[in-house]
């Protein structure tokens, strides 16, 4: 069920869920959540953005076997892991 569950597209969704949030909880959603939480949820959406722009652009060429977009999913993460290492 889990494969299945990632196939459809809920990660995103699940992160839109956010944006809903802001708009409806009174008072600002964002200011009381940890900033930790802030810099997972930007590096998470930023991958997405990567993902997608990823998923409509062919890569002409590539790396040893790694595109552009592999790359810079790559690149992400580990800036994310270092931003979140250093709000801990």
């Amino acid at each position: 069920m889990d494969e299945e569950y990632n196939k459809k597209g809920y990660n995103l969704f699940n992160a839109l869920i956010l944006a809903w949030d802001e708009a409806l909880y009174p008072g600002a959603f964002f200011l009381e959540a940890h900033s930790s939480h802030l810099a997972a949820v930007l590096v998470a959406l930023a991958m997405y953005g990567v993902v997608l722009v990823g998923m409509s652009y062919q890569a002409a060429r590539k790396l040893a076997v790694l595109s552009w977009d592999t790359l810079f999913l790559l690149a992400l993460y580990l800036l994310g892991l270092l931003w979140l290492y250093a709000l801990r």
